[in-house]
This record gives C-alpha cells, sequence and structure tokens, in this order.
C-alpha cells in the first residue's frame, strides 16, 4: 500500500500526510466530502482537503480496522481484529469481542450482518444469532452480498473443508 490518494482538477495527489507505512482497508463516505478512512492503525477522516485524526473518538485509534458502516439510524459500526464497536451521539461502545469482523452490511430491514472467524452473525432489535459455518475453516472472509431473492451470504476465500 503506498497510502491514500485523490483526484483533483485532474492531478492524483498524495492524501497521506507523511502515513506511507498505515494500511488502508476501507473507507466510509458520510457527507460533505467527509470520508472516515479505517486503517491497520485506527480510523482517520478525510476532509476533502486533508487525512487526520481530529474529530475521532480516542477509542477508535490504534485498532486493526477491517470494516465500517452507517446505519440508517447514523450509528457507525466498526469491525476490528478485537470485535464490534458501535459510535454514535452517546458516545463509542464495544458490542462484541468474539473476533475479528471483517465485513459488515445493514439489510433493507435494518438488519446489521457481521462477518468473521465465528461464521455470519445477525443483529436485530439488539440481539445477536450466529450463523455458524461448521466443518469450514477460511483464511479469509469476503464480503456480505444480498442477492436479487434479498438472501445474504459471506463469501469465503480460500476455503477448506474439514473431513
Amino acid at each position: 500500500m503506498r497510502g491514500f490518494f485523490y483526484l483533483q482538477k485532474g492531478r492524483v495527489s498524495s492524501a497521506s500526510n507523511g502515513r506511507v507505512d498505515t494500511k488502508i482497508n476501507c473507507l466510509l463516505p458520510i457527507q460533505n466530502s467527509e470520508l472516515w478512512v479505517g486503517t491497520a492503525k485506527g480510523v482517520l477522516r478525510w476532509s476533502g482537503t486533508k487525512l487526520t485524526s481530529e474529530g475521532v473518538p480516542s477509542s477508535l485509534l490504534n485498532l486493526d480496522v477491517l470494516s465500517i458502516l452507517r446505519d440508517r439510524d447514523s450509528n457507525i459500526w466498526v469491525g476490528t481484529s478485537r470485535g464490534l464497536f458501535r459510535y454514535n451521539a452517546n458516545g463509542v461502545s464495544l458490542l462484541s469481542t468474539t473476533g475479528p469482523v471483517a465485513a459488515l452490511f445493514e439489510d433493507r430491514e435494518g438488519t446489521i450482518w457481521i462477518g468473521g472467524t465465528r461464521g455470519l452473525e445477525r443483529l436485530r432489535d439488539s440481539a445477536f444469532v450466529t450463523y455458524s459455518l461448521p466443518n469450514l475453516k477460511s483464511e479469509s472472509m469476503g464480503p456480505l452480498h444480498v442477492d436479487a431473492g434479498g438472501r445474504t451470504g459471506l463469501r469465503l476465500s480460500r476455503a477448506v473443508c474439514d473431513g
């Protein structure tokens, strides 16, 4: 990874502000050219002119951020190597420490789908439901997807089935 770049008036420029060692894992557009950037060293904000940690809660710094989502109620969900965090007007809450959260998705009904090493979890009305993947080991969880029939699934990469 060479950093964070942007295109303005036909010119590509670096926005990394000297942060060449920061691995960028995910992006979340917010509003008015603001972008939240999930990195291996926490959340950063792109204001349209600079990449900074200003305005980011301190509990979202120094985390390995793997996925990020803003839901219909303006909660910001941050999936990390340590678990799942939620940021809203009440602050930051650690909701789950069940391992890495590699994928986040909100469906039409407002259900949050969480992809991680334990399988696929569903958060609806403050309750977690886990859909485990028995006898399946995966080195990499991929993105969540909803098909035309409304079914939600998790793409697995390099999966190996046990006997």
